[in-house]
């Protein structure tokens, strides 16, 4: 299904997204303030972020940091490629956090969580999330 879509540049993907591994085996994603321009863009953006992400991650944690995702859209057709995604980005980590801003945005993030049947804590310190996801990729962690 996502195959064949147009994959971006390093700099294109950077304008909204900066992905570097944190040691012991976390990917760390940071939203940029930069609006996807079109539905093209950010299914273009989102298949070249899943694609640099590995394929086999049950070993490995993954931070999604929100605090500087850009206002909704009011386009339906971007929101829409948003939505698919989501889950796809998630998917196979052992254990998945969010960083966000504001209580608001925690409240959102558990909607959608719910929506997509997707696991994964919301904090909004950086320091308790790396925290948790060291302590998660510990052998013998038990989620709960």
């Amino acid at each position: 299904m996502y195959d064949n879509i147009a994959h971006v540049s390093d700099d294109e993907l950077a304008a909204h997204w900066q992905i570097t591994f944190v040691p012991p085996g976390i990917f760390r994603c940071v939203r940029q303030a930069r609006q996807y321009a079109s539905a093209t863009e950010a299914e273009s953006v989102l298949a070249t972020m899943n694609a640099r992400l590995p394929v086999v991650r049950h070993t490995l944690g993954i931070m999604l940091d929100a605090r500087f995702t850009p206002a909704p859209t009011q386009d339906p057709n971007i929101d829409a490629v948003i939505i698919r995604y989501r889950k796809k980005l998630f998917e196979g980590f052992a254990a998945a956090a969010i960083l966000v801003k504001t209580a608001a945005g925690t409240m959102q993030v558990w909607k959608q969580a719910k929506q997509d049947g997707v696991v994964y804590r919301v904090f909004n310190r950086e320091d308790a999330v790396m925290e948790y996801l060291c302590r998660a990729l510990e052998p013998g962690f038990v989620h709960d």
